[in-house]
Formats: C-alpha cells, structure tokens, sequence
C-alpha cells in the first residue's frame, strides 16, 4: 500500500509542476504571438520558443519554491552556508572544468573512437544582436540557471526528500533535468553530470545560490565556446571548441588544464579528509 501511494504521489507531483509549466508557456507563447500581430511584427519561431520557454520555467520554478518554502519542506536540508564569492568561484571552476571540458572530452573520445557514433554536425548561422543578447544571453545565462534551480534543486527536490529520502530524490531530479532538456547524447550527458553537481552544491551547502552561480558559470561557457567556434577562434593552430563527426571537443591545453586542476581539488579533498 504505500509503495502505491509513494508512486501515486510522484505522478501527481510531476503532472502538476508538467501542467504549470505547459499552460504557463502556452499562455506566454499565445500572449506573445498576439502582442506581435497587433504590431505588425513577424517572429521566428526559435525565438517565440526561446522566450515562452523561459518565462514558462521562470513562473513554474517560482511558483514551486515559493509552495514548498511555505510548507517548510526546506528543512530537510542538513547546513545553511553563508554565499562567499571566493567559495562561489571554486565551486563554478570544479562545476565548468568538470562538465564542459572534461566530461565533454571524455564523451566524444568513448562515442567517436569506442562506439563509433556520429552526431548532427553544429552549423554556423548568422544572428542578429537580438538574437546573441536574447537567446544567447540573457535566457540561457541568466534566466535559466536561476529558476531550473529552483525548480529541479529547490521545488521538485523538496518536494521528494520528503517523501523518498536523500538519495533517490538526488538521482530522479537529476536524471528529470537531463532529459527535459532533450538534448543529443554528448548534451543529456553533460546534463546528467551537470545536474548531479548542482544537486550535491546544494544539498552539502542548503545555498542554492551556489548552484545557481555554477549553472550560470556553465550556461555562459556554451555560449562563449559556441561563439569562439563559430568565428574559427584558434590557439596554436586549434580551435578552441571543435568537432569530431558531430561531437564537442575542447583544446587540449584546455583538457590538460582541467586535469590538472581537478587533480589538485582530489588531493585536497582528501588532506582535509585526513584531517
């Protein structure tokens, strides 16, 4: 019986934050399309999702952190760490050499050479500056990593640590964050480890400001490294952020980098273990 009612509250905890965001992005999308035929204004439909998405995760994120720190499901949490700038930075640099240049490394080498696997190859297109600053920008570096956070970190982790425990409830949001985002396989991936991140940030911290600084940190990465391929950027004769048969692959100085960095956090972590 309880197995029954666990699995009862888990569907009628997804499909009422699935139907908030649907009608959300739904009523922003049809207000948007609306207020632009009124004005005579043709958008494109990259554009129309881009932003009805954005603002539909926004009010849905907002809405489900707002429920369950009302209902105090918060108190779950085990520290409540005062947000440091230095500590902040740290956490980002583990969270970008991590996921964008490591995971991203190992990821093309395992599909490309072991799995032999293709990919849809990025194409190059030109954008106006309201597309960079907007879609590129503003949404993704600064609207999504704030209240994905609060949905998935904040809201939806909640809502399940309440009911399920610590552990699972760390892995069922973090594998509901990779996939809703329906990315390739190299981009659930990098989700996957993304999202595990932040999760652990802000479980180990009871911050979500720290996760929300990772994820931005994370978010504006892409952009910058999508911006630097698509404009042939090279270091020693590399580009920057390049791709083999349709898969993102960073320069080996960069690799190299993160390695070692990584290394000096592991040795660290196990000094003050020691401790």
């Amino acid at each position: 019986m309880k197995r029954i009612k666990d699995i009862l509250y888990l569907i009628g905890v997804l499909f009422s934050i699935g139907m908030i965001l649907f009608l959300a992005t739904a009523i922003v999308q049809l207000g948007t399309e609306a207020a632009a035929d009124s004005l005579g204004i043709s958008l494109k439909d990259d554009f129309l999702f881009t932003v009805s998405g954005g603002v539909g995760t926004a009010i849905t994120g907002t809405l489900c952190a707002f429920y369950v720190k009302k209902k105090n499901y918060t108190s779950c949490l085990e520290a409540r760490e005062p947000f440091r700038i230095k500590k902040c930075a740290y956490y980002s640099a583990v969270s970008f050499f991590i996921c964008s240049v490591l995971f991203d490394a190992v990821t093309t080498l395992l599909f490309v050479y072991v799995f032999s696997m293709t990919d849809e190859i990025h194409v190059a297109a030109q954008k106006s500056w309201t597309d960079i600053l907007l879609m590129d920008v503003f949404f993704p570096v600064l609207i999504a990593p704030v209240f994905e956070e609060l949905l998935f970190r904040v809201g939806l982790y909640s809502l399940m640590r309440q009911r399920f425990g610590k552990k699972f409830s760390i892995l069922f949001c973090t594998i509901l964050f990779a996939a809703i985002h329906g990315y390739s396989a190299q981009g659930f991936c990098m989700c996957l480890v993304g999202g595990f991140l932040f999760m652990i940030l802000y479980v180990r911290t009871g911050n979500i400001w720290y996760s929300i600084a990772a994820h931005m940190v994370g978010n504006l990465s892409a952009t910058v490294l999508n911006a630097l391929e698509d404009n042939g950027i090279t270091f020693l004769g590399i580009p920057i952020q390049y791709e083999i048969d349709g898969f993102n692959m960073l320069h080996p100085v960069l690799i190299m980098a993160a390695i070692i960095f990584c290394a000096i956090c592991i040795i660290k972590i196990r000094k003050n273990a020691e401790k």
